[in-house]
């Protein structure tokens, strides 16, 4: 009842979760023996206690440790092979390659691996400084929150066995003019933030009003050291840099270059082979402050506005001396970002009262909103050696929506959206097409880009309400994604923009499932999904897109199938076997395929 007393009274709970998960295919591989080299284990503790102090005090504590070792799913091709994934053909120093020279990764026995450790801790307090006066209202409250993320990624070549200068010596018998073997890495990254929060509502009669504060501290450290595989992969990382090789390495007198359009490069007698580590370290903060009114106007008409301010401030970006790789500048934004939402009942009787529903089923709801974006970058931001820091993302979105009720149970909605980006957030590789790319990543700004789109969606009863049995949802999504000023305006990298839409654009999707519920809570689910193909999954020369297509089944016990603490969870993944390309050659990564069937069977517990 309005303005009553929650009935709670001093209490304690937990959840304790532990897990281990090991599969042989751990990502997309690019060719069609999925599991060579791609597997992995993963170990994770989640915990999280709740506290109840009374009937207006509550305290939570969550904690999450999550440790994983993995193979990076080689090139494993039966040779002809060669940097960045492909032959290059054009005349040059070298003659064209031949499948018989080119080992496969798997033939040189160098595979990658990949270690990863996260943890995060939270505690929140939360206080209720006045009950809700109605009971359409929330409580009023006020929450504060503390927490802490820390991350360490590791990716090295654990079988090296050879001395980088015999790969690019003619003489040698291990010389390797080009190889699937692109780089052998050692590279580490390490990251931290720590983020304090105040939230608090307050509720009276028709208004809900929130506002809030956040501030979050940030470090980064991350190390990059790449030997080159072959000749060509030699060239490449001194065109790239040449604080990326060892002091000393000599450039071909006469000037020659490889089949990539890079100065043919060696190693200086007597000088080091191994280049010293490139180091980048980051700190800063990021804070905001939001206030916003929910504000029920009428019966049929509802009014969301609000401010929110965001700083992200980047203030150092410090580089290893000793190599001579310089620091970066930093980048100090700050943003004003109002919002503007409407929500509507639309009229059951005139000219759009066919919208507005009859008998018992709910008006159609109009949504109109205008959103002012900013999207900080990630912790991991990924190296170019002396390119400006990256700027935060911000954007205008607008949206027009409609939600109708056809029948109980039933809705269905349809928006269309436009968002206007500026300095818009891409990746990519540092040698874009290599294999190695997917490890060693860059974020990119774009001065502009624009968004556009379309979705609709159904859902049947997703709650399961009134005993029914079935759930059914069913969406499409019609968008893109275009760099604009392509031609006449310059990336944070300093490079003319060119590039049409970023590799991950994908016009149409479309997603379709259901689950039943038998009796004794059996479930039975199918899931679907449906896309045109990304952008980067263009074939050179083509404008043509993959596909993608992929079909899932899930079955799952009750929890207390056995000993009325045990369940089973079964889930068949991509059903039909489908196996399309994701992407071709892009900047992002090199080939990568769809992962084909699965089984998945999980055994849980309950006490």
């Amino acid at each position: 009842a309005a303005g009553s007393q929650p009935a709670l009274t001093q209490s304690y709970g937990y959840l304790l979760h532990i897990s281990q998960r090991s599969t042989d295919v751990v990502t997309e591989a690019p060719q069609k023996r999925q599991t060579l080299n791609n597997s992995g284990r993963n170990n994770s503790v989640f915990g999280k206690f709740d506290y109840t102090l009374g009937p207006l005090t509550q305290i939570m504590g969550l904690v999450d440790i999550n440790g994983a070792r993995s193979n990076i799913a080689n090139r494993t091709e039966n040779g002809g092979v060669g940097f960045t994934g492909r032959l290059e053909t054009s005349a040059g120093i070298f003659p064209p390659q031949t499948i018989a020279n080119t080992p496969s990764q798997a033939e040189e026995f160098q595979d990658q691996f990949q270690k990863e450790d996260n943890n995060l801790a939270m505690a929140q307090l939360r206080r209720v400084i006045r009950p809700r006066d109605i009971a359409s209202n929330p409580d009023s409250t006020i929450t504060l929150s503390v927490g802490g993320i820390d991350n360490e990624t590791r990716l090295e070549n654990e079988n090296r066995n050879f001395d980088p200068r015999d790969l690019t010596n003619p003489n040698s018998t291990l010389f390797r003019r080009n190889s699937s073997v692109e780089f052998n890495p050692d590279v580490r990254r390490t990251y931290n933030q720590f983020q304090s929060q105040v939230d608090m509502v307050l509720a009276r009669k028709n208004h809900v009003i929130k506002g809030g504060a956040l501030i979050n501290s940030y470090t980064s450290t991350e190390r990059y050291r790449l030997e080159p595989g072959s000749q060509v992969a030699l060239n490449a990382l001194f065109a790239k840099s040449p604080l990326l090789v060892p002091a000393g390495i000599t450039v071909n007198p006469q000037g020659l270059r490889d089949d990539f359009g890079n100065l043919i490069v060696n190693y200086q007698q007597g000088r080091p082979a191994t280049a010293n580590f490139g180091q980048f370290r980051r700190e800063g903060t990021y804070t905001a402050f939001y206030l916003q009114d929910t504000w029920a106007f009428n019966p049929v008409l509802t009014i969301n506005g609000g401010v929110r301010v965001d700083n992200f401030e980047l203030t150092r970006i410090g580089a290893n001396t000793a190599a001579g790789l310089p620091g970066n500048g930093g980048t100090n934004k700050n943003e004003l970002s109002p919002r503007l939402n409407i929500a509507l009942q639309l009229p059951r009787r005139g000219f759009i009262g066919f919208l507005g529903g009859g008998g018992a089923t709910r008006r159609a709801v109009l949504r109109v909103g205008y959103n002012r974006l900013f999207q900080r970058p990630p912790l991991g931001q990924g190296t170019y050696f002396g390119n400006s820091a990256i700027r935060p993302q911000t954007g205008d979105s607008y949206e027009i929506g409609l939600e109708k009720q056809l029948g109980e149970n039933q809705v269905i909605k349809a928006t269309l959206y436009s968002v206007q980006y500026k300095d818009y957030l891409d990746v990519e590789g540092l040698f874009p097409g290599t294999q190695f790319a997917t490890s060693v990543l860059t974020l990119v700004n774009y001065p502009q880009a624009t968004s556009n789109g379309f979705e609709l969606s159904y859902n049947y009863n997703p709650t399961f309400r009134n005993n029914n049995r079935l759930t059914l949802f069913a969406s499409y999504t019609n968008g893109s994604i275009k760099l604009e000023k392509r031609g006449s305006s310059f990336d944070s990298l300093g490079r003319l923009v060119t590039k049409e839409r970023p590799d991950f654009d994908q016009e149409h999707t479309f997603n379709f499932g259901f689950t039943y519920r038998f009796p004794a809570n059996y479930t039975f689910g199918v899931s679907s999904y449906i896309g045109s193909g990304l952008y980067g999954s263009r074939r050179p020369g083509s404008d043509t897109r993959d596909g993608i297509a992929e079909v899932n089944l899930r079955l799952a016990t009750s929890p207390r199938f056995f000993s009325k603490s045990f369940g089973l969870d079964v889930s068949v993944e991509n059903l039909l076997d489908q196996q399309n390309r994701y992407n071709f050659y892009n900047a992002y990564e090199a080939t990568r395929i769809q992962t084909g069937r699965r089984l998945l069977t999980s055994i849980y517990a309950r006490f």
